[in-house]
């Protein structure tokens, strides 16, 4: 009923002796009923003997009617318009209801990369000016190469005379094969599904560009020192209701995961230590309530400091720590009870705000020394008055009922039980300026934080690892970290693997080959391998991302090259598609002759050499004992001759004599350390 219809004419000269002048074609076509709906005429020159000519003619249908039409040629003299002969014929027009539903589908992208959506729209418009209810509509999505429908939606709509309606499909290609496809749209007519339209695009394999860079990274490794959990599992000295060891060093590690910090968690002293000599970390975490430290092993820390390591301290330990406090810029600890919370000043720590804390008690203000920089204070509540006044005991040991009694290394006496308050009277708060809570400071080559409140427990006591006082400890382990970190053998480095994903998300394999001599410390997301000497990565890399993977390698004592190399898609599928490698330069080895031919015009400081004299002779004999026992010695002696001056030239050079004993008395440590553990595995 919309189709055109092609009439053809056929004229034909019969005559053996005559040649047919220009005739007149008339054509005319007649309805069902009778009424003529096309008229048409044409000039034919003149046919010779034999001769024929077709003429055609195009007859467009508009919603004809269905039935039979009738077809009336004539053939008429062109100058008198006399008859000359005459045909009649005739077609069928039909109405089906396919054939009043214009269809066409088309798609969005005919060529697209596995991974990426299509769109396929489908517009179907009836033709006829009745209207067509209750029209049930299939869409399908067709593998093509398969003949399989992979996708199929219904819907029943009404379409007016002449009326439209549209339909669009959203095809995510993610979970299909590769190939063609062709999106399809029928109508259920009679029961049958009818094809209207279709149309089709292809799914190809995305391209996958995976770019891959090394480099040395910067963040140091942290060794961290927490309360011990064998003695009990409660916070040493309460309150009952705070958060459990366990509970505090879970938080913890879900805080520094987070971040992306490497670190590894100890809870004595005599394992930190170990860690601290024969390790290669450059931030230290001091989170016990409980810990002690020989004189010996405190200098070790300011050394740790004055070489350029970082060093924090957040607990409630009472145990006096003097050879410290210049580390961290603090003169003296008095105990302060009824701490509500914190002023923070604005500082690399933290911004300037308040912070509640939820232990009132048990907290240390800190008396500074000129050196060291406040970064918060204590937001004191005035204490009890007008009630009674209770006894006053020593602070309570929450593992030992109050009865605790134990000591470490002579350092500690016993802890008894906590005397009762007295009445509580009203309460009132306000900040206390001299009243200091936290101490920053930079010493030597490093910086120091020291924070008089117990800085874990009170993270851990609101619940969540995003709260202010995880970011008090996160933006302190940045602040401390190591401007450069230490070149000597065995430091812990992090190499930074960075991966730029240019095109579509696709999964990926990266593997690096060790190298002879490179100790894997730490391998981040990768398994290592210790047989094959392999460390591999399995990733799911994002659409147009760039991510990164870091490992810890102890520095060797020779350079090496690492390489790794990355391949898209999973085994054994994989396809190469970039590499890197990065240098691990040796690590160094201190001299001691420039530090023993140190001249300094300062008092003191000729013994300073020559305790450093025997230091080095003893080392040479085997007898580290002895050496470190003399480096003691040496570092008595330097300080009592920077006591003894305000010269500042004379201090800025007795300072970075200091730095460089230092350096050196790491590499002794080391030594000394390693050797221990020698022994202690031959027995």
């Amino acid at each position: 009923a919309w189709d055109v219809v092609e009439l053809t004419g056929r004229l034909s000269n019969l005559s053996v002796n005559t040649t047919l002048p220009e005739t007149l074609l008339q054509i005319s076509v007649t309805d069902p009923s009778g009424n003529t709906i096309y008229e048409a005429e044409r000039t034919v020159m003149e046919l010779g003997l034999g001769g024929a000519l077709e003429s055609v003619f195009n007859l467009p249908l508009q919603e004809a009617p269905a039935g039979n039409y009738q077809i009336t040629l004539q053939v008429l003299d062109d100058f008198s318009h006399a008859p000359l002969g005459s045909v009649v014929d005739s077609f069928t027009v039909a109405r089906p209801l396919v054939a009043e539903l214009l269809a066409d589908v088309t798609v969005q992208h005919n060529s697209i990369d596995k991974g990426s959506d299509n769109l396929c729209t489908a517009v179907v418009t009836n033709r006829a000016s009745s209207a067509h209810n209750d029209l049930t509509l299939i869409h399908q999505l067709v593998h093509l190469d398969s003949a399989t429908v992979v996708g199929e939606e219904q819907e029943t709509i009404s379409l007016a005379g002449n009326g439209g309606a549209q339909y669009q499909r959203q095809v995510e290609t993610g979970a299909l094969e590769l190939g063609e496809y062709a999106c399809i749209v029928s109508a259920l007519i009679d029961g049958e599904h009818v094809q209207l339209h279709g149309t089709t695009f292809n799914v190809t394999q995305p391209p996958i560009n995976i770019e891959l860079a090394a480099e040395m990274g910067t963040q140091a490794r942290v060794l961290v020192l927490l309360d011990d959990p064998q003695r009990c599992l409660n916070e040493p000295y309460g309150p009952a209701n705070a958060p459990t060891l366990e509970m505090q060093a879970q938080f913890l590690r879900e805080a520094l995961d987070a971040a992306g910090w490497s670190y590894r968690m100890v809870s004595n002293t005599v394992e930190f230590m170990h860690e601290m000599r024969v390790g290669g970390y450059g931030i230290y975490l001091l989170l016990s309530d409980d810990a002690s430290f020989s004189d010996e092993e405190q200098l070790e820390l300011r050394a740790a400091v004055q070489r350029g390591e970082g060093l924090i301290e957040a607990g409630r330990n009472q145990v006096a720590h003097r050879e410290l406090n210049a580390v961290f810029g603090v003169d003296h600890f008095h105990a302060l009870d009824y701490a509500s919370g914190l002023m923070l000043e604005d500082s690399p720590l933290q911004s300037a705000q308040s912070v509640g804390l939820t232990y009132l008690d048990s907290n240390f203000q800190l008396g500074l020394q000129a050196a060291a920089d406040n970064a918060g204070d204590f937001i004191a509540v005035d204490a009890p008055h007008k009630g009674s006044k209770g006894s006053k005991g020593s602070q309570a040991d929450a593992c030992e009922d109050g009865k605790g009694s134990k000591g470490s290394k002579g350092s500690k006496g016993s802890r008894g039980s906590k005397g009762s308050k007295g009445s509580k009277g009203s309460k009132g708060s306000h900040v206390h300026a001299s009243k200091t809570a936290i101490a920053q400071r930079q010493f030597g080559e490093g910086r120091s934080v020291y924070m008089g409140f117990d800085l874990l427990l009170e993270a851990t006591s609101l619940g969540v690892t995003d709260n202010h006082l995880t970011t008090l400890l996160l933006n302190s382990l940045s602040w401390v970290n190591p401007t450069e970190l230490s070149t000597l053998v065995g430091t812990h480095v992090p190499i930074v693997f960075t991966l730029d994903n240019t095109a579509l998300a696709t999964p990926a394999e990266m593997v690096a080959e060790v190298p002879p001599g490179l100790g894997i410390i730490d391998p981040g997301n990768a398994v290592y391998d210790a047989a094959s000497r392999q460390l591999r990565w399995h990733l799911n890399l994002q659409q147009e991302s760039q991510s990164q993977q870091v490992i810890y390698v102890a520095r060797p004592a020779a350079s090496v090259a690492l390489n790794v190399e990355v391949a898209s898609g999973e085994a054994p599928d994989l396809t190469p598609q970039a590499d890197a490698s990065v240098i691990i330069a040796a690590g160094e080895q201190v001299e001691i002759n420039a530090l023993l031919a140190t001249q300094i015009d300062a008092p003191y400081f000729d013994k300073t050499v020559n305790y450093l004299w025997k230091a080095q002779q003893y080392r040479e004999a085997g007898n580290l004992d002895k050496t470190l026992y003399n480096t003691q010695k040496v570092y008595a002696a330097l300080h009592k001759a920077m006591g003894k001056t305000n010269d500042s030239l004379l201090l800025a050079a007795l300072a970075d004599f200091e730095t460089q004993l230092a350096i050196w008395h790491r590499q002794l440590s080391r030594e000394w350390a390693l050797m221990q553990a020698a022994l202690a595995a031959t027995g």
